[in-house]
């Protein structure tokens, strides 16, 4: 097996957009999975807006109608490219849920590079409190060191080990899902303490991140290797 590092940079450069087409194919399916799941008001949602980015009707979406439309944060060629599964210039409304979804899912971007963030990343996890205005990196800013933070690079985690980490913050917070038949007010507030208990176990434990103490049962220290609950997170 050739080693990464004796890639050349044109097959490096290929490597990336292999697996961000991958990546892209992921977001597909799991978009198709969502609408297809989703209730008569949600499609209906989804299909206004399609019409609402179709100006002119033709039941496909070209990138002067996308441009024009969409958000400053996805108005750009390349993420059309990587939309436009078939290659034909335009988003059929199959290919157009992906933009969807990435749209109602508040889809991350590199605060170094700019690009979105489609597959694995590392956040800032003293910032991340903070969020939406978290810092988040895509990997080749990251290991490349290619930006400028006032937290050191031992205080990210990739995204794979903060839903890990989430995991273990709602165990112990005791989070649970209300029953369908849970609509007095009484159970509402409950809902709402419940919450508001989770925020806070949250807060208090990203804040720990930066003094290396307990909370609870977690011990929380960031350094090459994050420590949560007995468990290596690499």
């Amino acid at each position: 097996m050739n080693n990464i590092t004796n890639l050349s940079s044109a097959s490096y450069a290929k490597l990336i957009l292999e697996r961000e087409r991958e990546i892209m194919n992921e977001i597909r399916e799991v978009a198709k999975a969502y609408y297809a799941a989703a209730t008569p008001a949600e499609k209906d949602l989804a299909v206004w807006y399609f019409r609402l980015l179709d100006a002119n009707g033709d039941g496909r979406i070209s990138l002067a109608e996308y441009k024009t439309l969409v958000s400053s944060w996805f108005s750009n060629d390349k993420l059309f490219r990587e939309l436009d599964e078939n290659g034909d210039g335009t988003l059929d409304f199959e290919e157009f849920l992906a933009l969807f979804y990435m749209d109602k899912a508040s889809m991350r971007w590199c605060d170094a590079c700019s690009n979105i963030l489609l597959g694995s990343y590392f956040s800032c996890l003293l910032c991340e409190k903070d969020y939406p205005h978290s810092y988040d990196l895509c990997c080749r800013c990251y290991g490349g060191g290619g930006y400028q933070h006032r937290h050191p690079p031992s205080s990210f985690m990739d995204n794979r080990s903060m839903r890990l980490l989430l995991a273990q913050i709602m165990k112990q917070s005791q989070v649970t899902v209300p029953d369908d038949d849970e609509v007095s007010l009484q159970n509402s507030q409950r809902s709402v303490a419940r919450s508001q208990s989770t925020k806070a176990t949250a807060k208090e434990l990203f804040v720990a991140f930066g003094q290396g103490v307990n909370i609870g049962h977690a011990a929380v220290h960031i350094g090459s290797f994050a420590v949560v609950a007995g468990c290596c997170i690499m």
